[in-house]
């Protein structure tokens, strides 16, 4: 005996069977064609894998910073604090 659950995902799958492909227009077929492999820079060709790679290089890289400051930044906020603790501590004894 199966359960709703089985029957509700058996009927989900065979849902997809009568589905039909898409026809790539040749509009979109043409554009992804000219996409170059690779890019010219003073005539010397670098691939396309090469300038995605130091794309995402400098994505790391800026990521990397941001997060590192926002660390010190809260970091010498909770020094300046224990800075101004100790040296305002006479006011407590004095009380």
């Amino acid at each position: 005996m199966e359960t709703k659950k089985e029957i509700w995902i058996a009927q989900t799958l065979s849902s997809v069977d009568d589905l039909k492909h898409v026809a790539i227009s040749s509009n979109l077929n043409r554009r992804l064609a000219d996409i170059p492999q690779e890019y010219s820079l003073m005539n010397q060709r670098i691939p396309s894998k090469a300038v995605w790679l130091a794309a995402a290089s400098i994505a790391l890289l800026l990521t990397v910073n941001v997060l590192s400051v926002r660390r010190v930044k809260k970091q010498s906020n909770t020094q300046e604090t224990s800075i101004y603790s100790d040296y305002f501590s006479y006011i407590e004894i004095l009380e």
